[in-house]
């Protein structure tokens, strides 16, 4: 991971993705810009998130560790997501793996400044409620192939998934 802390470019993705409507104050005094190349990982199952994170670059895939040592997917990234929305509610370390498939840049708030500053305010409270509720949609609606079909149709579900989400 490489910190870019160029306010000029943090000020750009945070007017060009519209994150004022996030918040009810700026936060781009506590922001920074991580680059994370092709594998690298942006959060680790079960360990403690340094920071907030706004998914706005690249590809990435979300999974799962079972206890049989096999990776169950849960979801692929490729536009905007918020990383840590979970554990800055819960207070609690990573549910999740996420690894980069591509390049990728998200905007980063300090966790423990989150903590402090966003769990009161409304706007961000009404997007991470919002963005929590479009995760377990798609959660539920890929636990309804996993447990439903067979594995061909698994396979080409995740392969259309995988090829629509690589054209935006």
């Amino acid at each position: 991971m490489k910190k870019i802390e160029d306010p000029f470019i943090i000020e750009k993705y945070y007017n060009e993705l519209n994150m004022q409507e996030i918040f009810i104050n700026d936060v781009t005094k506590h922001m920074k810009l991580l680059k994370f190349d092709k594998y690298e990982y942006l959060s680790r199952e079960e360990e403690d998130l340094e920071y907030l994170l706004f998914f706005i670059q690249g590809k990435a895939k979300v999974f799962k560790t079972l206890p049989n040592g096999r990776n169950l997917l849960l979801a692929f990234y490729n536009s905007i997501r918020v990383i840590g929305d979970i554990e800055i509610v819960k207070n609690q370390s990573a549910t999740s793996t996420i690894q980069a498939l591509s390049t990728c840049y998200c905007l980063a708030i300090p966790m423990k400044k989150a903590r402090l500053e966003l769990t009161n305010d409304r706007k961000f409270l009404k997007f991470t409620c919002e963005s929590l509720a479009e995760k377990l949609a798609a959660v539920s609606m890929n636990s309804s192939i996993n447990l439903l079909y067979p594995l061909e149709n698994r396979l080409a579900s995740y392969i259309n998934e995988f090829l629509t989400n690589d054209e935006d």
